[in-house]
């Protein structure tokens, strides 16, 4: 199942730059609105990640994982 996460990350990742910024930016403040959601969480470490923001990346990703033990997308990536 494609999930709309998996399609904007891709996007991010063949945009890089700028657009790496703004969807970091926007799955923020997702999860500013919704701060247990794992799977927003898990998409801010990813797109922090593709920006090169290792640290800050890691950090949501363990935010995601205690959230949702089970999301393999943060294990995965971690």
């Amino acid at each position: 199942r494609v999930e709309v996460a998996d399609l904007e990350q891709g996007r991010v990742l063949r945009a890089g730059g700028a657009a790496g910024r703004v969807a970091t930016d926007a799955y923020r403040k997702a999860a500013e609105l919704d701060p247990s959601n794992a799977l927003t969480w898990a998409c801010v470490g990813i797109t922090l990640g593709l920006i090169d923001r290792e640290k800050e990346a890691l950090k949501a990703l363990d935010e995601a994982i205690r959230l949702n033990p089970r999301l393999y997308k943060a294990w995965l990536i971690e």
